[in-house]
C-alpha cells in the first residue's frame, strides 16, 4: 500500500475528534488508521494521521486502478471533498467567535474539540447508516 499525504496539522482536522464521534458510522479504526468503503469507483480508503500531515491510501479491487487512483488524484479529491478541507478551520473558529461573541467567544476549544470537522456524506449514507 502506497501512502501519499496532504500537509495538514491537528488544528486543521483531527481524525480522532471527527470520525469515532457519531457522524458516519462506516469508519472502522485500528491502531490509528481508519478505513472504509468507498463506492465510483469500489475501493477501501485509509487515512492516518502525523502531526504534520493527513496521510491516506486506498486499495481496489484491481491492481491497475490504483496507479490510475494515483495519476488522477482521485482518492485525494474525494477526501478534500468529505472532509470539507477547502474551509480554513481556525479561520472559521475565529469568524464564528467574531459573529457571536455570547457563544463563541466564551466557548474554549480543548484537545477534545481541536480540528473537529463536519463531514459531507452522501445524503443516503446519513439516512440509514
Amino acid at each position: 500500500m502506497r501512502w501519499c499525504s496532504i500537509p495538514l496539522t491537528p488544528s486543521h482536522i483531527t481524525l480522532a475528534n471527527t470520525l469515532p464521534v457519531g457522524q458516519s458510522f462506516l469508519w472502522h479504526h485500528r491502531d490509528g488508521v481508519y478505513s472504509r468503503a468507498v463506492n465510483d469507483p469500489p475501493r477501501v480508503v485509509f487515512v492516518r494521521q502525523t502531526p504534520t500531515e493527513l496521510e491516506y491510501s486506498a486499495v481496489y479491487p484491481d491492481k491497475s486502478a490504483i496507479e490510475a487512483d494515483l495519476d488522477s488524484g482521485l482518492t485525494k479529491r474525494w477526501i478534500e471533498d468529505y472532509f470539507q478541507l477547502e474551509h480554513d478551520l481556525p479561520g472559521l473558529y475565529a469568524e464564528w467567535r467574531k459573529r457571536d461573541p455570547g457563544l463563541f467567544a466564551r466557548t474554549e476549544l480543548d484537545s477534545r474539540a481541536v480540528g473537529v470537522r463536519v463531514l459531507r456524506q452522501d445524503p443516503w449514507e446519513c439516512l440509514i447508516a
